[in-house]
């Protein structure tokens, strides 16, 4: 009855270390592109809108990110580096907001959610959401404090509805 009753709270409990398992790349080489003029370009002419291809381009505006499909991490970098693991489903509601709308909150809050308690500097970033698609989320997190960070959210912003529109 023990093995049976722990292994009912480790299935119930395993949902919160999908992320502590990951173990993120050295990030001291790393350096956030300042330049907001690079952020509003980076869109391409590909025919059809590949938010996947988007979101990979912004790994150098962004120490954290992650592209959400069907509340499935589809894609993830730390650091201008992609986080290659099997990446966990997310198990709460998403908000429904306009699309490239982009809501702020911080980043531990957004993080415990997922129950990824472990990332190092969350307690100094940002967390930033936006709904490109109908299911497709955006989340991207960051060190820059304001007045930075609108400038930078302006530029996705920006970046966004260029890439929607070509």
């Amino acid at each position: 009855m023990t093995k049976s009753f722990i292994s009912k709270i480790e299935k119930f409990l395993d949902h919160e270390e999908h992320f502590d398992a990951l173990n993120f790349p050295h990030t001291s080489d790393f350096q956030i592109e300042s330049n907001q003029l690079l952020l509003e370009q980076i869109q391409f002419s590909g025919g059809e809108k590949q938010w996947d291809i988007f979101f990979s381009r912004l790994t150098a505006f962004f120490e954290f990110g992650m592209l959400i499909e069907k509340n499935d991490i589809q894609k993830m970098f730390y650091y201008g580096q992609n986080i290659d693991k099997k990446l966990p489903k997310i198990h709460f509601k998403l908000p429904k907001a306009p699309l490239f709308n982009i809501l702020k909150t911080r980043a531990p809050l957004f993080l415990r959610k997922l129950g990824f308690n472990h990332l190092p500097d969350a307690a100094k970033m940002a967390c930033l959401l936006i709904r490109v698609e109908e299911n497709k989320y955006i989340v991207l997190m960051t060190k820059q404090a304001e007045p930075w960070l609108q400038l930078r959210c302006e530029s996705l912003k920006k970046a966004l509805i260029i890439h929607d529109y070509n």
